[in-house]
């Protein structure tokens, strides 16, 4: 006999994905200022658990009813502040977007899941979640989540690229002894194990080691750019309309322009949305 998960997620959910260095937690703490929006940033389970639906190594009906679950437990512990980053010098710090007189009403006040369940019927709460780099899965999220709606972050090749040279992200040193928690394809090449990158495919392995540190990061963005266009043009019509593209340089520009943007989908998306804090 098998076990099920049996939960169906009916939270509201909007995923903020991209690349790398695309603002995406700068839009998620702009957003996570107002009282009805709560955000987390890069829970590790639901950034790879795609993939191996992609990859066939676990049914893609588990995999759903699983992340429908821990979809709606991961929103449990979110107005709860289990998951919440109270480190003062790290750029997802909760008390970075959140008034200190809110997180301390939070933490005395909503204490159970009976809590969770009013807080969330009287403010109608949105669950901002950064997911990076699930562009190749945004099909994966729009069918099998009817309450999940995406943000798309792009920014220029050339930044990202410049800006993963700056990391080291993809040097050789990465490659032959990673320091992150990642899928990777080992590949022997001039008597080394590398471990590349999941995103990247087979055929463009050898391409990529015999590259600079900044061309990876081209070959980088330039995947996702093509993963983007993949998923747009292949995804239904009906799920199209939830999903939508912002610009880093619009953010630069004009923040505020894309923030009404941004709360203009949102509140297409969920109904009443109050942005003010």
């Amino acid at each position: 006999m098998k076990s099920v998960f049996v939960k169906e997620l009916k939270r509201n959910i909007l995923i903020v994905t991209g690349t790398c260095r695309a603002g995406k937690t700068t839009l998620c703490k702009a957003l996570a200022s107002a009282i009805s929006v709560e955000f987390l940033d890069e829970p590790w389970m639901p950034m790879f658990l795609p993939l191996l639906v992609k990859q066939a190594q676990i049914e893609r009906s588990v995999a759903k009813s699983f992340m429908h679950s821990y979809f709606d437990e991961l929103c449990n512990d979110m107005l709860l502040y289990r998951r919440a980053n109270f480190r003062p010098g790290d750029g997802s710090s909760i008390w970075s977007f959140k008034k200190a007189k809110d997180i301390f009403y939070r933490l005395n006040n909503v204490n159970s899941r009976g809590n969770v369940e009013s807080w969330i019927d009287h403010k109608n709460t949105i669950f901002v979640i950064a997911l990076p780099e699930i562009t190749p899965f945004i099909d994966f999220f729009l069918s099998e989540f009817e309450s999940i709606s995406i943000v798309h972050l792009h920014r220029q090749s050339d930044e990202i690229a410049a800006l993963i040279k700056d990391k080291s992200w993809y040097a050789d040193e990465q490659l032959l002894r990673p320091k992150n928690n990642q899928p990777y394809s080992p590949y022997d090449y001039s008597g080394h194990l590398y471990h590349m990158p999941w995103w990247l495919s087979e055929q463009d392995f050898k391409r990529f080691l015999n590259s600079s540190e900044y061309e990876r990061g081209l070959i980088y963005s330039e995947c996702f750019s093509k993963f983007y266009s993949d998923q747009m043009r292949n995804i239904p019509h009906n799920n199209s309309a939830r999903i939508i593209n912002v610009d880093f340089d619009d953010i630069v520009k004009d923040e505020t322009l894309v923030l009404s943007k941004v709360n203009d989908f949102i509140e297409g998306q969920f109904g009443c949305f109050n942005s003010g804090t």
